[in-house]
């Protein structure tokens, strides 16, 4: 269950929430410092011999920003990436899986 900080939202309203505010564009260019977490590195179940991964990216100052959730395979090419979560002042906008 969610904690009382956290609102789950359809993909779709945060994935354009990920877009309105250009956060791929800084994941990918480099500004956030982005973390794979290790513990929660698994075999995918969607793709045969690929990884399911959470990464984690902080802004400059440290501050966790957002979360997003990748499968790569053995050579680490991305096959699927999307957004799980965005933090903003003691708020967390989750990615409902029921919606």
């Amino acid at each position: 269950m969610p904690r009382v900080n956290t609102r789950m939202l359809p993909p779709s309203y945060l994935r354009e929430v990920f877009h309105q505010l250009g956060l791929w564009d800084l994941i990918h260019n480099g500004t956030f410092d982005s973390m794979v977490m290790p513990r929660k590195t698994v075999p995918s179940r969607a793709y045969p011999n690929a990884r399911s991964q959470i990464v984690v990216h902080h802004t400059v100052e440290g501050v966790h920003i957002c979360t997003t959730h990748r499968i790569v395979d053995d050579n680490g090419r991305v096959l699927h990436w999307d957004e799980a979560d965005l933090k903003e002042h003691g708020l967390t906008l989750g990615k409902s899986h029921n919606v």
